[in-house]
């Protein structure tokens, strides 16, 4: 039996997120360099790594440039192919983020907490464990009054909670 899909968002991150990150790279790699000379000195809660070999220390910055380009390489990848992040259908919400990954159906949903971008979606999955849905509402495509309206029809006591 397949279930008919309400409501869809894909991703749709930020692009502040990757001119940072590539900024906070460059500058990293930049420090890199200037870390290879005998004379450089760190002070503050950097300063651990004044007893360190140059070279160490310049793999510590290269090593922190290399994941800050990882990150921001990910982060345009799922801008330029969206995946699908959230779905709600009649049978429940689901939710494709690494992070709160699952399926809630509407009866175990128990409530649901927006703080900020982040929406959670509390409730008990297999075995009566409690189980929680995270969505970023500022990472989709989709307005979140859409989903919101799509719980209104299945579970308005959920919206006079929340």
């Amino acid at each position: 039996m397949t279930s008919e899909v309400e409501f869809v968002a894909r991703s749709c991150p930020r692009m502040w997120v990757i001119v940072v990150l590539a900024l906070a790279a460059a500058l990293l790699i930049y420090m890199g360099f200037e870390s290879l000379a005998a004379d450089f000195t760190l002070t503050g809660r950097g300063a651990f790594l004044n007893d360190f070999p140059p070279l160490a220390r310049a793999a510590f910055f290269f090593a922190c440039a290399a994941a800050c380009v990882v990150i921001a390489m990910l982060q345009l990848w799922r801008r330029l192919k969206p995946q699908i992040e959230v779905e709600a259908d009649l049978q429940g919400i689901t939710s494709h983020l690494f992070w709160g990954r699952g399926q809630l159906r509407w009866a175990d949903i128990m409530t649901l907490e927006r703080n900020g971008n982040w929406l959670f979606v509390r409730g008990k999955g297999a075995n009566n464990k409690p189980k929680k849905l995270v969505i970023d509402t500022g990472g989709i495509d989709a307005p979140i009054d859409n989903l919101y309206a799509i719980i209104a029809r299945h579970r308005p006591d959920l919206l006079a909670r929340a």
